[in-house]
């Protein structure tokens, strides 16, 4: 077998940075206040998940809520 080594970068997390100081999202730290996360990223990963759940909701209400024959007209191209 050979011996072979990697070189990896390690990525460290990091709030943003405004004018070089540090900042919190507000979102961020109202999750943090409200005790849902134990730290940043944990809080971002969060917020995450609820967009995307969002995103899916959007889609099921689009969906359900166009009626057949307008559906036809986005999809189709017909005018009937």
């Amino acid at each position: 077998m050979s011996d072979i080594q990697f070189d990896e970068p390690q990525i460290h997390y990091q709030s943003r940075t405004i004018l070089g100081e540090p900042q919190t999202p507000s979102v961020i730290k109202f999750i943090l206040k409200k005790g849902l996360a134990r730290d940043e990223k944990h809080a971002t990963k969060i917020v995450m998940i609820a967009i995307g759940i969002m995103f899916l909701i959007s889609i099921i209400l689009f969906i359900n809520y166009v009626s057949p024959s307008e559906a036809n007209v986005y999809y189709s191209g017909s005018g009937k």
